[in-house]
């Protein structure tokens, strides 16, 4: 049961978590501002 727990959060946080932190760091490369990159979080 603890094995399938894991395995549902890790896809979870690929789905979820993983894209919006990859678009928050990139748009952070591309110099938006913080008052910006906070608002798109």
């Amino acid at each position: 049961m603890a094995f399938l727990r894991s395995v549902l959060h890790m896809l979870w946080m690929l789905v979820t978590v993983v894209p919006v932190a990859l678009v928050l760091l990139s748009a952070a490369a591309l110099q938006f501002n913080g008052h910006r990159l906070y608002r798109m979080a």
